[in-house]
């Protein structure tokens, strides 16, 4: 089986790129907000339900703080499909489902699926804070900020607003939870503290950076106003304004894609930097998962709005994007097959008109 995925990078190729005059200022402004959103969570007692599908999963591997870190990582991994099959998420035995009140909460509908990179965890340099368990793949939530997703609403009617696609990588989950138990801890010391501590506190981050995509998504491939596309969530705690700078990076990544011919994918995506100092992205390789009907799906919609965005630039400035246009139409009757075995019908529908829509945008484009 075939995935569209991110082609291979020309390595030997030097990407032209442009530099944020202020990239300095952002990253400044963002760390600042990151280290003080990293001190509210650490002295915060956040209350997590007990139905949540990290809770549970470390509730049944009933990991010992004095197993071996092999032990922890053997053991997770055995167990980790039948797990994915009890939380209905996507691994390569089935499909799960879309499920509400999970980390975006309000209005969100997520499927989890679960990755795996085969990482070799070494114990004398493994460090709590460098595991990241949660990774949002794909969104098309705007909103951008640092309120915790236990503090965010939840749903309020049975309108679908935002669909979102989430990676968990059940073997850091269970390794940090290890490294947790074994520090000195005289309050927060329980499974929902880490998981509120940890792996939700990355996947704010992640969706931070996400937002990036999502905006130029919509400014692009939509055509919506810019002014209406940056939403930031506002907090308990001291933070200083992002808005002004990002507003600005924004419209600078706007003049930099539209300026010159991008030669490939891979030139768009250079030009655009991490939000903070410590890097966060949702390019993330599937491996195996890739050679599975029931992964493969989940894997194709980040790439696939990339794509939509690469397209209705090379369509605005007149030029083709000649190294994804015979992909896409190689691969289309493939992508929509793999999104028939998709269960929940709006699910479905988002996916399939994404796909439509990067099909009649490569159709013009390969003219």
């Amino acid at each position: 089986m075939t995935i569209f995925t991110y082609p291979a990078e020309d390595v030997s190729r030097k990407y032209p790129r442009s530099n944020f005059n202020d990239l300095g200022n952002l990253h400044r402004v963002t760390e600042f907000n990151r280290k003080d959103y990293r001190a509210y969570v650490d002295r915060s007692s956040f209350h997590l339900e007990d139905q949540n599908k990290l809770v549970g999963i470390l509730h049944h591997l009933t990991i010992d703080p004095e197993w071996s870190l092999q032990e922890v990582v053997d053991n997770t991994r055995f167990r980790a499909n039948s797990l994915c099959t009890v939380y209905h998420i996507t691994s390569i035995n089935r499909i799960g489902f879309a499920e509400p009140e999970g980390f975006y909460r309000r209005n969100v509908r997520e499927h989890w699926v679960l990755l795996d990179a085969f990482t070799d965890y070494d114990e004398k340099t493994l460090k709590l804070e460098d595991l990241k368990a949660v990774i949002p793949l794909y969104s098309t939530v705007l909103e951008r900020g640092y309120k915790h997703t236990v503090e965010k609403s939840q749903t309020t009617s049975n309108e679908i607003t935002d669909v979102a696609i989430i990676g968990l990588d059940m073997v850091a989950l269970a390794v940090g939870w290890w490294l947790f138990m074994r520090e000195k801890r005289e309050v927060n010391t329980g499974i929902a503290s880490y998981v509120c501590m940890y792996p939700l506190y990355h996947a704010t981050l992640y969706q931070n950076q996400l937002s990036v995509i999502n905006i130029l998504y919509e400014f692009f491939v939509k055509e919506q106003d810019l002014n209406d596309l940056i939403k930031t969530e506002s907090v308990k705690f001291t933070t200083l304004n992002e808005e002004k700078l990002f507003r600005n990076y924004m419209l600078f990544l706007i003049d930099v894609l539209t300026g010159r011919r991008l030669v490939d994918v891979w030139m768009m995506l250079k030009q655009i930097d991490s939000l903070y100092r410590v890097p966060y992205t949702n390019y993330i390789d599937p491996h195996d998962q890739a050679l599975y009907a029931q992964t493969g799906w989940a894997f194709e919609p980040a790439f696939l709005k990339v794509c939509a965005i690469y397209l209705s630039i090379g369509n605005r400035m007149k030029y083709k994007c000649a190294d994804i246009n015979t992909e896409i139409d190689r691969l289309y009757r493939q992508i929509a097959y793999r999104q028939k075995n998709i269960p929940e019908v709006f699910f479905r529908k988002h996916l399939g008109d994404l796909l439509e829509e990067v099909k009649t945008l490569n159709d013009i484009n390969f003219r």
